[in-house]
């Protein structure tokens, strides 16, 4: 990357803007010791549903009572995972306590499978969002960059801004 990209200046002083991608995070830190690291909204949003998702959590989001109406505990579902989503916006030393404030809120849900769903949801939040050192750093990190350089890396691909 640096023989490829020598001809942007010096990209270390940069704030580089990932979508979650453990590999690229790393070797991003190891060979260019950036400035700032960010984590990308959309993208963790994307992630948490897909984890939902795969989880089997998408229909008992969806759940309707005999009335077409979403049950009551669809709607706990759908907003505490709605939450889980925003949970990347607050400043960096609220973010990891409102984190473990919300996973430790999580309800019981009448169906001990559902319930055991939720579990293990929250389980896969602290290991891999709160607890893996190279995500729990940028996770949250949200706000715009200072003025310089930008650089997004997105599937593959790195995109240079200068702001």
């Amino acid at each position: 990357m640096l023989a490829r990209y020598h001809h942007l200046g010096n990209l270390p002083r940069c704030t580089w803007l990932f979508d979650f991608e453990p590999a690229a995070l790393g070797a991003c830190i190891d060979v260019f010791s950036p400035l700032r690291v960010q984590g990308c909204a959309f993208h963790y949003a994307k992630v948490i549903n897909a984890k939902r998702d795969a989880l089997g959590l998408e229909m008992a989001c969806k759940e309707k009572d005999e009335h077409d109406v979403l049950t009551h505990q669809a709607n706990l579902i759908k907003k505490w995972f709605k939450r889980v989503r925003y949970l990347c916006f607050p400043l960096e030393h609220l973010r990891l306590q409102f984190a473990r404030d919300l996973l430790n809120a999580v309800f019981t849900y009448p169906s001990p499978i559902i319930s055991a769903q939720l579990k293990e949801f929250c389980d896969y939040f602290k290991w891999y969002w709160i607890t893996m050192p190279l995500i729990h750093n940028i996770w949250g990190s949200m706000e715009t960059a200072a003025q310089g350089q930008r650089i997004t890396w997105k599937g593959g691909t790195m995109a240079f801004t200068v702001i």
